[in-house]
């Protein structure tokens, strides 16, 4: 047997396109070549959400009704979004390539069958800009000498209730693409 996935492999790819995020570890589920996804033990207890009406079967954490879009409220492989330690992303979209957007979005399966050989889905994330957290920023001079207009000394701020921000939007140089920082 060849050093590469067997057939019948489909691999959900949390890392390639979230490199920032060292925790994540991809999933592989399998089954015979040509049989249906749908059904087949490959899925039992994974938390795939399929069609009620078809053969489809929907991306980890997407629930069907929802729009094709990522919902924190299912599980997959027997872990909830937050047992993820993802607070403050959430998923921008499946990608059927490494390229992110510059691959095909992915709300489901692009097919409704093993394949004979393998397929893999990658999945991309982004700031969940509807959570906000408290901050703490110190200002300290280096030296003495130095003047900043508006910091007499050390100055302390915060963010915190209303005045709250998401620290992933509010700290990044904002040039992210959908999928990841740049």
């Amino acid at each position: 047997m060849p050093a590469y996935a067997a057939n019948g492999d489909i691999t959900f790819d949390f890392k390639t396109l979230n490199s920032s995020v060292k925790w994540l570890s991809n999933k592989t589920i399998n089954g015979t070549p040509g049989s249906r996804i749908k059904g087949s033990t490959g899925l039992n207890g994974i938390g795939l959400e399929t069609g009620t009406t078809d053969y489809f079967v929907y991306m980890p954490f997407y629930k069907v009704g929802t729009g094709y879009d990522y919902s924190d409220s299912t599980k997959f492989d027997g872990k909830s979004w937050s047992d993820l330690d993802l607070d403050g992303y959430k998923i921008g979209a499946w990608y059927n390539g490494p390229g992110g957007v510059y691959s095909q979005e992915m709300p489901r399966l692009d097919q409704i069958n093993y394949p004979s050989t393998s397929s893999k889905y990658y999945m991309g994330i982004v700031p969940d800009t509807s959570k906000k957290y408290n901050i703490n920023v110190t200002h300290v001079p280096a030296n003495s000498t130095v003047f900043v207009p508006g910091i007499d000394g050390n100055t302390k701020g915060s963010k915190s209730g209303s005045n709250a921000i998401n620290a992933l939007t509010y700290f990044s140089d904002r040039s992210y693409n959908r999928d990841r920082w740049i």
